[in-house]
């Protein structure tokens, strides 16, 4: 049998997974908004959110060099928001936030992969769905997938993916995600099946422009971000074009959006997750109803938690009751916000440093011009003066920066969500980039840390992931030595570490690293198994059967940890009969999984008397 690669990998999944929630219906839950009987057409919807995109790489936010026609275009006939931004700089806390109206710390979602919306929240397809909406949903980006929570009340929630290549030859590595062209196809064919008499809810996600970037700009031949923002746009062209000839495109609601943006190196940030600056918070929003809502720029503030309100009020239905956002429009298409109202506070947190590294969380609040950032060194920007957030005004201005404090903490930090259970989603987030992480429970210091002091560790933290998805597995470790010192207490690093080394056959080195995970954060029951592989490498077969025989203690259920459990007893420690209970098991509970039939027809082999072999052939692990 061939190896299987690491079940948690951050390179490389084994195989995609089955796309089980493709074409999936859901029933509303008991938080769903009531039954509403459409007593007159309803706006068709589209709800369009590209991932990890800042408003000032668009031509209609300002970008000279822009290659985005097509979003130009809906922002010139539709109303284009001049202030919005997301409550969190992460895809899946983001989208919750987007499909429920309500702040992270209410809707529980904080990070990717390890959390999921927990069902007592209603939802914007929920909502639709019961006013007689067939829903629809495409994603292009594994955080998103329906394990995340986030399917209910779609009637279709199509997540399948295949592996996605990056590099050649010897370097290649897979991830699983889709391009914006395979998803608007998927959507299309959906729109063009959909039933006439019954108006559509699509929820469209396009992850392209998410690192690592991979498509030049036109005529360039660099691989960029704003690349990829060209080639989303192009393709989004082309949907469009071929929108405006269906009968649907009149009286189509559209909303275009994203999660949130990308640092490009400000304030020392590559990528995203980590601050709360503007450079990943600030995302377009763009609705575009001819003949309802008039072109103009609005710039009035708003916020992704207001989109799921927005949309409920325009479609003519009740919003959620409780939800934190409110509709930016009223039910005729006019403004919601009379002149002279009250003016409103931003919310906006990243609990990623916390949960990842044990640094301190970062939390934002904005009101009026004034946005305050909580962390161990207190940030207060006054954003009309000073956009790029470069002048910290706390000593100026202590007065205004302690009440600031003082509203940010009495928000509270809420509840979590429940974690999800699926092995399979984390192994796959994992290989985009977000593995599930342990929690950082050894406090790094008597205070934690202020991110700001550990950007540069962590863009090499990032570099180092970054090379060992295109193959470059040795730079990645020394990438990672580094700067080890500054992730001493971080389950997360070292389950990184250890992962890069298995990747390498450095079995020795994955060991060590996953042992020392395991010191930090012993019930994860993920990097476990991954160090009992790593010691049937280094032919360490009774601790190998040890740690596997830890996880079914606790999760007896465990699929995987029955399928190594068979190999390391039947082939290398004689007990046939205890590998043919763990494959059976095994087979039981994923019988679809890619060494399900190399399993069963070993399993076959055995129980005909044939060959004599005790598994697999070859005796290797899986």
């Amino acid at each position: 049998m061939a190896w299987l690669l690491f079940v948690v990998s951050a390179c490389r999944p084994a195989a995609a997974p089955t796309a089980a929630s493709t074409s999936q219906s859901t029933e509303p839950t008991g938080g769903a908004a009531a039954t509403t009987a459409p007593s007159a057409r309803r706006p068709d919807i589209l709800l369009i959110s590209i991932d990890t995109l800042r408003a000032d790489r668009l031509g209609c936010y300002g970008c000279a060099d822009a290659h985005t026609p097509t979003i130009d275009r809906l922002a010139a006939e539709g109303a284009q928001f001049e202030h919005a931004w997301t409550p969190v700089p992460i895809t899946l806390p983001a989208h919750a936030t987007l499909l429920t109206g309500l702040l992270p710390p209410r809707h529980g979602v904080r990070d990717n992969g390890s959390f999921r919306l927990p069902d007592t929240h209603a939802t914007l397809a929920e909502s639709l769905r019961a006013a007689g909406y067939r829903t629809a949903a495409f994603v292009g980006g594994f955080p998103l997938v329906a394990a995340s929570g986030l399917a209910r009340g779609f009637d279709t929630y199509d997540d399948e993916m295949s592996p996605h290549a990056f590099g050649s030859g010897a370097q290649e590595v897979v991830r699983l995600e889709r391009s914006a062209d395979e998803v608007l196809q998927r959507a299309w064919k959906w729109l063009l099946a959909a039933p006439a008499e019954s108006p559509v809810f699509a929820f469209v996600h396009l992850y392209d422009p998410h690192s690592p970037y991979e498509r030049p700009l036109p005529g360039r031949q660099e691989l960029s971000y704003d690349g990829e923002i060209a080639y989303v746009d192009a393709v989004l062209g082309e949907f469009f074009a071929a929108l405006r000839r269906h009968t649907r495109w009149d009286g189509l609601l559209t909303l275009v959006t994203s999660d949130h943006g990308e640092g490009l190196g400000e304030h020392g940030e590559r990528t995203h997750c980590i601050f709360v600056y503007d450079t990943t918070l600030r995302i377009p929003l763009i609705v575009h109803w001819p003949g309802r809502i008039k072109p103009e720029r609005i710039a009035s503030p708003a916020g992704l938690v207001d989109v799921t309100s927005t949309i409920l009020t325009l479609a003519g239905l009740p919003v959620i009751p409780g939800v934190d956002g409110e509709a930016l429009f009223d039910s005729s298409g006019g403004s919601a916000s009379p002149a002279g109202s009250t003016p409103r506070s931003f919310y906006a947190e990243s609990l990623f440093p916390e949960l990842r590294f044990g640094w301190a969380p970062l939390r934002s609040l904005r009101e009026g011009s004034l946005k305050f950032i909580d962390a161990p060194r207190p940030e207060l920007f006054d954003v009309a003066i000073d956009p790029n957030e470069s002048t910290n005004l706390v000593e100026e201005r202590p007065q205004e920066a302690a009440r600031l404090a003082r509203q940010l903490r009495a928000m509270g930090d809420g509840l979590r969500a429940a974690v999800a259970e699926s092995g399979q989603t984390r192994s796959a987030l994992g290989a985009l980039g977000y593995l599930s992480a342990p929690p950082a429970e050894v406090a790094e210091a008597a205070s934690p840390a202020d991110p700001k002091d550990r950007m540069a560790a962590y863009n090499q933290f990032e570099l180092a992931h970054e090379f060992c998805l295109i193959g470059r597995v040795d730079e990645a470790l020394a990438a990672l030595a580094s700067v080890e010192t500054q992730f001493a207490n971080s389950p997360y690093f070292h389950q990184q570490r250890g992962e890069f080394a298995a990747r390498a056959g450095r079995w020795s080195e994955a060991e060590a690293a996953f042992l020392r995970c395991l010191e930090l954060s012993e019930s994860n029951l993920d990097v476990r198994l991954n160090l009992g592989v790593a010691q049937m490498r280094l032919q360490k077969y009774r601790a190998a059967a040890a740690q596997f025989d830890r996880i079914l203690s606790i999760e007896s259920n465990h699929a995987v940890a029955h399928l190594y459990a068979g190999v390391v007893k039947g082939q290398h420690l004689g007990d046939e009969a205890a590998a043919v209970r763990h494959w059976s098991r095994f087979l039981e509970l994923a019988p679809h999984h890619p060494e399900a039939a190399k399993i069963r027809a070993a399993l076959d082999s055995q129980s005909a008397g044939r060959g004599g072999g005790s598994g697999p052939a070859g005796g290797e692990a899986p």
